[in-house]
């Protein structure tokens, strides 16, 4: 009796099945990616949207989403005349509040004072609001820094 042969062998088998499990690995953490971003890329259409009607921002150099007491979209960007602008953007009642940067400090000024606070190596630099107050939100290890937008005054520290 001859032994039926399979038309692949056990080490073909093996190869096949994790090239199977590779590629549904990378295909659904690529699903996941897609559909964890989409509330942010809707979020920065929407704002810059609104940039463009009520500051005439034409050009977008950086946005951000603050997760403070509220949420805020932060906006930097140039009007068509060239006039550098911030624009903080309430998610909930959509107010716009439009600063000159001029009028401001810079994100390297607010981590200079950030870490004349204690902070070290600075993650992120988020523009959003404080209450009433523009502010740079700047996270550092588990703290967070709140710096003034307007005077460069740290307001607040919190984290462990």
């Amino acid at each position: 009796m001859r032994k039926q042969r399979s038309p692949w062998t056990k080490k073909q088998q093996l190869i096949f099945g994790m090239t199977v499990l590779v590629v549904t690995v990378i295909a659904s953490i690529t699903a996941m990616l897609v559909v964890a971003t989409k509330p942010y890329v809707d979020a920065e259409k929407q704002v810059i949207a609104i940039a463009k009607s009520k500051a005439d921002i034409r050009t977008v150099s950086e946005f951000n989403i603050y997760n403070g007491q509220a949420t805020y979209y932060g906006l930097l960007g140039k009007s068509s005349k060239g006039e550098k602008l911030a624009l903080i953007v309430s998610k909930d009642s959509g107010v716009v509040d439009i600063y000159k940067q001029s009028d401001g400090i810079s994100k390297s000024v607010a981590e200079k004072a950030a870490k004349a606070y204690g902070a070290k190596k600075i993650s992120y630099v988020h523009l959003g609001k404080y209450k009433k107050t523009p502010i740079w939100e700047l996270k550092s290890g588990t703290k967070y820094f709140l710096v003034d937008f307007i005077s460069g005054q740290v307001i607040k520290v919190e984290g462990l």
